[in-house]
């Protein structure tokens, strides 16, 4: 099923225009519970129904690729180990608590793979976990886990998990394979290939940072608009002063991202928080 993307902006405005005028005022924090459930729910049943696949990638990483299959399935495999234990890696130097880096990284990885399943089928890239569900389930682990780094690069994440897997190359990509239903297995190597090559670029051309790549969606206007922010200590300012000292998620808006505290920002190695706070970061 398909329709115009035009037809879509006019269907979405109407309903705009009749939910305000006859819906009764509606907030969506209230129902950010159940928001969370799904969002776990949905990802775990799409790993039980097609648990055989996910147990015949995870062996094709241990064996040699004999058919164009094997090979797709083992690279993969092979690039979903390499990417989670990566933002394990990191987000331990960073110092986040481990027990809580392995519980994100395992929701990151549950709210990714719904996500890539929606707009993957679809098309339609409207709809992703908010980038306050990961600071959410925080509640729920003890106190000792919510330090500074960990409860700041929760909001990090949350906007990696949400937001920017929504439009993002991997999310793209997985849309694009699904297009061609007859296309050889190892051609489907070699686009993935290729797509992440262009996923390198998107990095370095967006500055390296989640913030030139969220709200302005890789659109040049949109990203001079962050980086002038940055280029200006914005990134630098308290997010709000009724926040709870070191509790506070690290996002103001999708535009930009805020500490909430002393902590830095561990792209590079940083300086000392005292000169680090009066010098805006070198974007």
């Amino acid at each position: 099923m398909g329709f115009s993307i035009w037809f879509l902006q006019i269907a979405y405005a109407i309903y705009i225009m009749v939910r305000s005028a006859y819906l009764p005022p509606y907030d969506g924090q209230m129902i950010v519970d159940q928001r969370i459930g799904a969002w776990i729910a949905l990802p775990a049943g799409i790993l039980w129904l097609g648990r055989r696949h996910w147990l015949n990638v995870l062996k094709s990483v241990f064996q040699k690729a004999g058919t164009g299959e094997e090979l797709r399935n083992k690279v993969a495999g092979t690039a979903l180990l390499i990417g989670m234990a990566g933002m394990l890696f990191w987000l331990l130097w960073v110092r986040v608590p481990a027990l809580w880096a392995i519980a994100l990284v395992d929701l990151m990885f549950l709210f990714a793979l719904g996500l890539t399943r929606i707009v993957a089928e679809t098309g339609v890239p409207l709809m992703a976990p908010d980038t306050n569900y990961l600071t959410t389930l925080a509640n729920l682990v003890p106190v000792a886990w919510r330090t500074a780094a960990g409860m700041y690069f929760s909001g990090v994440m949350g906007i990696v998990a949400g937001h920017l897997n929504r439009v993002c190359v991997t999310t793209v990509m997985c849309h694009a394979l699904g297009l061609d239903k007859k296309a050889a297995p190892r051609r489907h190597v070699r686009l993935a290939g290729i797509f992440f090559g262009v996923l390198i670029l998107s990095v370095l051309i967006g500055g390296g940072h989640p913030a030139c790549a969220d709200l302005p969606s890789y659109h040049l206007p949109g990203r001079r608009m962050v980086a002038g922010r940055l280029r200006r200590g914005r990134l630098l300012q308290g997010i709000r002063r009724a926040a709870p000292e070191g509790f506070r998620i690290g996002t103001r808006d999708r535009s930009e991202l805020q500490p909430s505290s002393t902590q830095w920002i561990p792209i590079l190695r940083a300086p000392a928080t005292e000169r680090y706070r009066a010098k805006p970061y070198p974007f």
